[in-house]
């Protein structure tokens, strides 16, 4: 039987040469999904971590996992990635301050049509806030759910063509 974590990555088709950014600032039972999907299907998977702690700790647990990289990263830095357009799957756990600047940052990194997910498990988190962010930042398809008990889901597209 699969858990709620790996029923939500059926979403991902297995296609070759998959790349996956995630957001996370400590360890959950996505990194875990992710880390197994990756590895199964040869895919790229680049975590990425407010906490330089947590990315430290990350970096060694999959040091020998060379299809998973590691980044300590920063709310305030320009970007989140070194190239444009890699990515095929964006997944965030991490406590974003600020939505719309995530999301204008995080918006180059993303493949056209790529998917973003966020996962929440603050039931006071304003589903508004990020609907109207992903919006404004060119993310179409906006869809929200809960995953177990404890986590919502907010969901989007990166819409082909739009906003550059």
């Amino acid at each position: 039987m699969q858990t709620p974590y790996e029923q939500l990555l059926t979403v991902i088709p297995d296609h070759p040469a998959q790349r996956i950014m995630h957001f996370v600032d400590h360890a959950t039972p996505l990194v875990d999904a992710l880390a197994d999907l990756t590895r199964v299907r040869d895919y790229e998977y680049l975590l990425l971590s407010f906490n330089p702690q947590s990315a430290d700790t990350f970096a060694r647990y999959f040091a020998l996992s060379d299809h998973i990289s590691v980044k300590a990263i920063t709310h305030d830095q320009a970007r989140y990635h070194r190239q444009a357009k890699m990515y095929d799957y964006l997944f965030v756990e991490a406590a974003i301050p600020d939505p719309n600047a995530f999301l204008k940052r995080a918006y180059p990194a993303i493949k056209n049509g790529g998917m973003l997910f966020v996962l929440s498990h603050d039931p006071d988190l304003e589903i508004e806030t990020w609907r109207e962010a992903m919006e404004a930042h060119y993310y179409v398809a906006f869809s929200t759910f809960e995953l177990d008990k404890d986590t919502r889901v907010f969901s989007g597209r990166k819409m082909h063509g739009w906003g550059g």
